[in-house]
């Protein structure tokens, strides 16, 4: 349905903008990838994952030259504090007992891509919101055209995926019997669009960053659920800390006054 809608809208953006948000989309797709498949653990890439809210704030106010009250500013260092007690906890559990220097390595090269991913995806937001303000494009042209520029990363990674779908056809996979895996990932990949649908109209109707704190809330209620159900092991304090502080953080940026008015000189971006 959106891409019939593009289409016959046609294309307001020049391809140039287009090409940016597709290679920013990518971006933040590599390197996510790239911090799953470390030694990182999970839970602690679920907390750092709500670091959106420091990213867009850091690229707004050095891209985009935005003015935030104290409030704000208090709340983002509230959730920089819970981020960083989050990263030492997961350091602390990457080196622990028996662990080898190559995973612990594999954790800090992790914990980088992170990083680099939070600052692409607050990229791809304000982008977003700029075009979406600025040349009133509609939602449905940004989500096609970003899919369609992001197809020939697939494609190049087609022999992995081949790979993969031949051992997900086996009898059992870590103990999860056929068709377990592929029934998981057509749902991720329905709650995966879902989310971006969801996601790209609230930045149309908002801003980006009140996507960015919808986000944070529910990796906080991801962290409940796989702390309480899925973990293995017993979860450290420091942990807990550390998610309840980015909890906290985003709570008292929600109350926090908005954001300072834009000069006078500024106002025709706004």
């Amino acid at each position: 349905a959106a891409s019939s809608r593009a289409l016959r809208q046609g294309r307001r953006l020049p391809w140039r903008l287009h090409i940016s948000l597709a290679a920013v989309s990518v971006s933040y797709t590599l390197l996510l990838n790239k911090a799953l498949s470390s030694e990182l653990p999970t839970l602690v890439l679920i907390t750092m994952k709500n670091g959106n809210l420091v990213a867009n704030m850091f690229l707004g106010v050095c891209v985009m030259r935005s003015r935030y009250s104290l409030g704000q500013y208090f709340a983002v260092i509230c959730i920089s504090a819970g981020l960083v007690a989050t990263s030492a906890a997961g350091g602390q559990a990457a080196a622990g007992a028996g662990a080898s220097p190559a995973a612990s390595w594999s954790a800090l090269v992790g914990l980088a891509c992170l990083i680099g991913a939070l600052l692409s995806r607050a990229a791809t937001g304000l982008v977003q919101e700029v075009m979406c303000k600025t040349y009133e494009a509609p939602v449905q042209e940004l989500l096609f055209y970003r899919c369609l520029l992001g197809l020939p990363l697939v494609l190049a990674q087609w022999g992995s995926i081949s790979w993969h779908a031949a051992r997900w056809n086996s009898a059992e996979v870590s103990g999860l019997v056929w068709p377990t895996l592929w029934v998981l990932l057509a749902g991720n990949i329905a709650f995966d669009y879902a989310t971006k649908v969801l996601i790209s109209n609230l930045i149309d109707r908002t801003s980006a960053l009140t996507a960015m704190l919808v986000l944070t809330f529910q990796r906080f209620v991801a962290f409940v659920i796989s702390t309480s159900l899925l973990s293995e092991s017993r979860v450290g304090w420091d942990l807990w800390a550390g998610a309840v502080a980015v909890l906290l953080g985003t709570v008292l940026y929600t109350l926090a006054p908005g954001p300072l008015a834009q000069p006078a000189a500024k106002s025709k971006c706004d």
